[in-house]
C-alpha cells in the first residue's frame, strides 16, 4: 500500500509539471494579398516547464534573408494562457496587399523562458508559401452553407467582404468576434453528442447561455468549383487503374521460371521429333550410288526397295520373290525394246552386243577361223598400221662433265 501511494504521488508531480513546447508552425499553401490568413502555432509535450512569452510573424518574398523577419507581418502575446499546452494555437495574419505573387518564406521568431531559472530562448520557424489569387484551406476543407467551413476536423467561421456583416452572404455566426479573420467553433461538449458552441476555443465560454448557439442538423456542404474538379479527378484516377493488373500479382521471377519450365519440355519433345522425323526420311530414301553411272544410264533407271522386316523364318523365300520380281521386270524391258543410245535399259550389255559395236569400229579386223567341229572362232587382227612407238636415246653420264 506504501509503495503504491508514493507511486501515484509521483505520477501527479511529474503529470503537475508536464508541460508544453511549441515546435513550429503551419500556414496555407497559398495566401492572397491582402487577405488574413490562419497560421497554426503547433506544441507537443516536453520534459520541463515553458512559458511563452510573444511570436512576431515576417513574410519576404522570393528568398528570406537569414536572422530577419522580412516585412513585419503582427506579433502575438502569448503568456500563461498559451504556455505549457498541447496542441495548436491559432494567429491570424493580415498579408500585405501589396506583396508581389510567387514563392514567398514566412518566418516566425519565439520568445520563451525554459526551466526554474527561467533561460531566455530564442526560436525561428520558416516555411515556403504562394502568393495567389486566394487562399487556401487545405484540400480537406469544405464550406458548409450557413457560411461556415470545415478543415481537418474543425469548423470555422470564416470572414465577410461585407465589413458590417449586415449581407445575407456572411456568416450567421460569431458575427461580433474577430471580424476581420476566421473564428473556430468550439462544441461544448466533448465525446457526447452536442449541438452547443461557442466561438473561438476557449470552452469557459460555454458557461453562459448568451455566448452559446446551435447548429441545423441539415446543414449541407457546398463545393467550391476546384474541390468538385479534384473530388471527380482523384475518382477517375481511382478507377483507371482496375483494368491494369496490380503490383500483388505474379513477380518476373516466378514468370521467367513458368516460361522456363514450360519451354524446356517443349524443346526437348520437338527434338526427339525431329530425330524420329529424320530417322523415318533414311529409312525410305534411295541408297546413294558409290560410283557414277554411265551417261547412257539413268539414276531414276534403278528402282530401289526399302528394307523389309520380316520373320527371320520367311526371309529366304522373301529374297527369292525379291529377285524373281526383278527378273521379269527386266525381262519386260527388254521384250518391249526400251533402249538407251546402243544399250537395252534394264540389264547390262551382252558379250554379242559389245561385239556388234566393235565390227563397226573401222580399225579393226575381225576374221572368222575353224576351230574344229564343234563352233567357230573370232580372232581379232592386228591394226592396219603400227602404232607410234617413241624410243628414249641413251644418254651417257659421267662424273667428268
Amino acid at each position: 500500500m506504501r509503495t503504491a501511494a508514493v507511486l501515484a504521488s509521483a505520477l501527479s508531480v511529474l503529470s503537475s509539471t508536464a508541460s508544453g513546447r511549441i515546435v513550429g508552425i503551419a500556414a496555407p499553401k497559398t495566401v492572397a494579398a491582402g487577405s488574413t490568413a490562419v497560421v497554426d502555432i503547433m506544441a507537443e509535450n516536453y520534459i520541463q516547464s515553458i512559458q511563452n512569452v510573444a511570436i512576431a510573424f515576417g513574410i519576404e518574398h522570393g528568398t528570406a534573408i537569414p536572422e530577419s523577419l522580412g516585412q513585419l507581418l503582427t506579433s502575438k502575446y502569448l503568456g500563461p494562457d498559451d504556455s505549457n499546452i498541447v496542441g495548436n494555437i491559432t494567429a491570424h495574419i493580415q498579408i500585405p496587399a501589396t506583396l508581389p505573387k510567387g514563392k514567398a518564406v514566412l518566418t516566425a521568431f519565439l520568445f520563451s523562458l525554459e526551466g526554474a531559472a527561467y533561460e531566455a530562448v530564442t526560436e525561428t520557424f520558416q516555411l515556403t508559401t504562394t502568393v495567389g489569387k486566394f487562399t487556401s484551406s487545405g484540400s480537406d476543407s469544405f464550406c458548409l452553407a450557413g457560411g461556415l467551413c470545415y478543415n481537418g476536423g474543425l469548423v470555422t467561421r470564416g470572414s465577410c467582404t461585407d465589413k458590417t456583416w449586415g449581407s445575407e452572404a456572411c456568416a450567421g455566426y460569431c458575427k461580433t468576434v474577430d471580424t476581420s479573420s476566421q473564428v473556430v467553433i468550439t462544441p461544448c461538449t466533448s465525446g457526447d453528442i452536442s449541438n452547443t458552441f461557442v466561438c473561438g476555443m476557449n470552452t469557459t465560454d460555454c458557461r453562459t447561455d448568451t455566448n452559446t448557439f446551435s447548429l441545423p442538423n441539415d446543414m449541407g456542404i457546398v463545393l467550391r468549383p476546384n474541390q468538385i474538379a479534384q473530388l471527380v479527378g482523384s475518382s477517375l484516377e481511382t478507377a483507371t487503374p482496375s483494368g491494369v493488373p496490380s503490383s500483388d500479382g505474379y513477380s518476373v521471377g516466378v514468370l521467367a521460371g513458368v516460361a522456363i519450365g514450360i519451354a524446356i519440355p517443349l524443346l526437348l519433345a520437338l527434338g526427339v521429333m525431329f530425330l524420329l522425323l529424320r530417322r523415318e526420311q533414311r529409312r525410305f530414301s534411295k541408297p546413294k550410288l558409290m560410283y557414277r553411272l554411265p551417261d547412257e544410264i539413268e539414276k531414276d533407271d534403278f528402282t530401289f526397295s526399302p528394307p523389309v522386316r520380316s520373320n527371320p523364318a520367311f526371309s529366304d523365300r522373301s529374297s527369292q520373290t525379291s529377285r524373281a520380281t526383278q527378273a521379269s521386270t527386266i525381262a519386260s524391258r527388254r521384250g518391249s525394246g526400251q533402249t538407251m543410245g546402243t544399250l537395252q535399259v534394264g540389264a547390262p550389255p551382252s558379250f554379242m552386243e559389245r561385239y556388234e559395236v566393235m565390227k563397226k569400229n573401222a580399225e579393226i579386223q575381225v576374221q572368222n577361223k575353224e576351230v574344229g567341229p564343234v563352233s567357230p572362232r573370232h580372232e581379232l587382227d592386228s591394226p592396219s598400221h603400227p602404232p607410234a612407238r617413241y624410243e628414249l636415246a641413251n644418254s651417257r653420264m659421267s662424273n667428268n662433265s
